[in-house]
């Protein structure tokens, strides 16, 4: 990756233990593909219309030659995300699989030398 992580955090705390397991997942998903060329990650608690308790939402986007990859985990289940920790895992876990898909579908498509 070229550059560090940037982190947004929006109605959320700031805290040197996200950004550690931000960092942390950053760094396994740049082992999938060396390609990646910058990572944003937006935390936010998310809109729960008149329900009570936080629920968090994060947002992975990822830049590589010629695309932009965005995964966006909201919660589903209010007792799954009440933990910003688990929304950034689940976010990373997503891209990693977009990511290994478009890594399939691009050299898939690559022509192939005799």
């Amino acid at each position: 990756m070229r550059g560090p992580v940037k982190i947004t955090y929006r109605q959320v705390e700031p805290s040197d233990e996200l950004a550690s397991l931000i960092q942390e997942e950053a760094v396994r998903l740049h082992r999938i593909s060396d390609e990646i060329t910058s990572c944003k990650v937006v935390l936010e608690v998310a809109h729960r219309h008149g329900r009570s308790g936080k629920a968090y939402q994060a947002r992975v986007a990822v830049t590589v030659p010629g695309r932009l990859l965005v995964v966006r985990r909201r919660p589903l289940a209010a007792a799954r995300h009440a933990d910003p920790r688990v929304a950034v895992v689940d976010a990373f876990h997503a891209l990693h699989e977009v990511l290994a898909e478009h890594r399939r579908r691009r050299y898939s498509l690559q022509p192939q030398l005799a």
